[in-house]
């Protein structure tokens, strides 16, 4: 999916500024798991836990592995996020969030923006969001900018949109 597809270029990106292999992060849910409630209004957003290991394997099992960890994710919703975050010590710090809905045709991000939040006002100490931006597909980078720069959360914002240029021409290969 577009959505498995950015996850695999926002993690690879992620391990790569971070030096470790194994990425953890969170991303979200519209959390109407339930039929009962699926036609109710209200917001029941999920935060899900999510962890992506890049492995020595080729660009298409990567991004079909990344793909998978977010669609177990989502199969596993119902698991509450603070419980997770109890039993097993997690706390990510970078949230993934693909905001484009289904889309027939899914194109690569048009450009890269970046935006920062205010220290107490961010949940996450950054996001990347692949979001409708002026109507093009974009990736927005929303950062805390008491703990990392504008030109390092735009490095980060192109480095997305580079691997997700690599990965889309790696499938042709």
């Amino acid at each position: 999916t577009p959505a498995g597809f950015m996850l695999a270029a926002s993690s690879y990106a992620l391990s790569r500024y971070a030096n470790e292999r194994r990425v953890y992060l969170a991303t979200i849910s519209s959390g109407r798991f339930d039929v009962r409630t699926s036609e109710t209004v209200g917001m029941f957003v999920n935060t899900l836990p999510l962890a992506v290991e890049v492995a020595d394997e080729t660009c298409s099992e990567f991004v079909a592995r990344s793909a998978a960890a977010l669609a177990g994710a989502i199969a596993d919703e119902r698991y509450p996020f603070a419980q997770v975050a109890a039993d097993f010590g997690f706390s990510p710090s970078f949230m993934y969030e693909y905001q484009l809905g289904v889309v027939e045709d899914a194109g690569l991000p048009g450009f890269t923006a970046v935006e920062s939040l205010e220290a107490d006002a961010a949940k996450f100490k950054c996001a990347v969001h692949v979001e409708q931006a002026d109507g093009v597909p974009s990736i927005v980078v929303h950062y805390n900018d008491a703990l990392y720069s504008e030109g390092l959360a735009a490095g980060f914002a192109r480095s997305v949109a580079i691997v997700a240029e690599k990965l889309a021409d790696a499938r042709y290969d």
